[in-house]
């Protein structure tokens, strides 16, 4: 058996696995068993975003031509992270999905990656990127508003270091405290999704008028 036909194999278990994961979501939310369906759809989110990754090493398994840049073009269509220099000067990146919680399993690969390629390809369209010696990045967490207001979470039980890790990257010197400051907030609006902006450290009030 190649390996190919090995990890597929795997795969179509794993994917049987979550439809009966799917199946008991269901049972105990139709019964009002409110902890275990919270238990079963932990299980869940945790399975699938496994399940992504594991996906991401297929081409390259497969020998496939250009599997990079297949991989990345693939990575770039399913999440859709929206990159922008705003006439401030300010970058602006809208992520369609809410950050992972600092417990949830392969948290890393699964946002550290899509991001990282993300922004490799704004720099490579665009050239040079505005550099920020001392800055504040600023992460507003924004919550379905037609989603029960139990879902919105504690700020600080959200994994934002994957995010400042990858735009120390691109924009910063360092992230220690004494030249990057962090700001964190919750909003409630059409669809769970994530506003990231990056500015110097003068402009927050200017920054937070206009956002707010």
């Amino acid at each position: 058996m190649s390996k190919v036909t090995e990890y597929l194999e795997s795969q179509e278990k794993a994917h049987e696995r979550a439809c009966g994961i799917i199946k008991n979501m269901k049972d105990f939310y139709t019964v009002g068993n409110t902890g275990m369906y919270n238990v079963t759809l932990y299980e869940y989110i945790t399975h699938m975003e496994g399940l992504a990754i594991d996906a991401r090493n297929l081409p390259e398994l497969s020998a496939m031509p250009e599997h990079q840049a297949f991989l990345t073009e693939a990575l770039l269509e399913a999440h859709d992270i929206q990159i922008s220099i705003t006439p401030e000067d300010w970058i602006h990146i809208e992520m369609p999905c809410l950050l992972p919680g600092k417990m949830l399993r392969s948290k890393k690969d699964f946002s550290f990656y899509p991001l990282f390629r993300a922004l490799e390809v704004f720099k490579s369209d665009r050239g040079l990127l505005p550099q920020y010696p001392e800055s504040v990045i600023a992460i507003r967490h924004i919550y379905d508003r037609n989603k029960p207001l139990g879902m919105i979470r504690d700020n600080d039980n959200v994994d934002t270091k994957i995010v400042v890790d990858v735009l120390k990257t691109f924009f910063l010197p360092d992230d220690n405290g004494l030249i990057c400051s962090h700001f964190y907030d919750s909003k409630l609006g059409a669809k769970n999704m994530t506003n990231i902006y990056i500015f110097p450290r003068y402009d927050f009030e200017k920054w937070w008028m206009a956002s707010a």
